[in-house]
């Protein structure tokens, strides 16, 4: 299990925004009612069954705009404007570190294994059934955990059954011993007449290929999921459902993903890349402005060396220039299946 927080795992850091409560509060979705035709509250829990890399044409169009050429003169979104770069840059490493390296097969076997159990907890829901198309909750919360498989010894083929047992792994919540406390915590999310999505926060994405992270700080993230089963109610607990289509992305200033994308590649070549590379892929793949023109917060006591290569050194600090994009944006596609919540927290070695 010592992969599996490594793998997706710690998604931290989370503002723990108030739920909708009163109408009038738009929702991820762009509806203003809390709850329609809604009934008693109950929570159901997941595991990712599947999770990829997501293609320039998944993710989420981050910056309102469809930027289209032919001529090389611009990075071209997807599909309706869709921001996602983190495809082009894991394939360009691979490139300059002559690797022969797959993420998604690597992903999978991790997921088929057993070896990734990544819980996502819904509260609060008060849409049944869920896939309802007809009915909308904007005040749902999403938990997150690193599931434990329950089993005795281990068995990996059952654990996208849809009932299977999944317990907590204690390295998973901020104050131990508190399930209701975890280091994933979206608050202000909504089942919307079938779909699933939480509105845009910041964590921690950590992801392991070929047994090396790769640390991704995310700001502005977005969750969504079209949910395709829905859970049933047995005993007390709500089983046999599904989602799909699911996709979290938003984008990494270039500053914080300089340095770990340069020890990343350097760990999974054979060879060392320069950190002059590193930037240079970087900035070929920068397609979000997510910096304002002027005066940032960090100092530059060494001048211009400290700062970002388009950047200058202005009383003391770097000065960043008008529409200059220095984020990259990025998306991950999941699906995800039922799972008994067995609340039991485990130590794992």
């Amino acid at each position: 299990m010592k992969k599996s927080i490594r793998t997706l795992a710690v998604l931290a850091g989370l503002a723990a925004l108030c739920a909708c409560g009163d109408g009038g509060t738009t929702t991820p979705d762009g509806n203003t009612d809390a709850c329609t035709n809604c009934g008693a509250a109950y929570e159901a829990s997941f595991v990712v069954s599947k999770l990829q890399i997501g293609t320039t044409d998944q993710g989420f169009n981050l910056d309102g705009e469809d930027t289209q050429c032919t001529d090389g003169s611009c990075i071209p979104d997807g599909r309706n404007g869709v921001d996602n770069r983190l495809s082009g840059i894991l394939g360009d490493v691979k490139n300059a570190i002559g690797g022969d390296f797959d993420a998604n097969t690597s992903i999978a076997e991790q997921i088929d294994g057993g070896d990734m159990l990544v819980l996502f907890r819904l509260l609060d829901v008060n849409v049944d059934p869920m896939g309802s198309l007809t009915s909308t909750d904007s005040a749902v919360q999403l938990f997150g955990y690193i599931g434990a498989d329950a089993d005795d010894p281990k068995v990996a083929t059952d654990n996208f059954s849809g009932t299977e047992p999944i317990n907590i792994d204690s390295r998973s919540l901020k104050t131990a011993g508190n399930i209701e406390d975890p280091l994933i915590k979206f608050s202000n999310c909504s089942v919307n007449k079938g779909k699933f999505s939480c509105r845009p926060d910041k964590f921690q994405l950590d992801l392991v290929i070929e047994e090396k992270s790769l640390s991704l700080a995310i700001e502005q993230a977005q969750v969504q999921a079209t949910i395709d089963r829905s859970p049933t109610k047995t005993g007390n607990d709500y089983l046999s459902g599904s989602m799909k289509e699911g996709t979290l992305g938003g984008y990494v200033p270039i500053r914080y993903l300089q340095d770990t994308l340069e020890q990343f590649a350097s760990e999974l070549g054979e060879q060392s890349i320069d950190p002059a590379t590193i930037q240079n892929i970087l900035a070929n793949h920068a397609d979000i402005d997510a910096t304002p023109q002027g005066p940032t917060t960090v100092a530059c006591p060494n001048g211009a060396d400290d700062c970002l290569s388009w950047q200058t050194c202005r009383t003391g600090f770097c000065d960043e220039p008008a529409n200059q994009n220095d984020a990259i944006s990025l998306a991950v596609s999941f699906e995800l299946t039922s799972i008994l919540f067995t609340k039991n927290i485990v130590t794992v070695d």
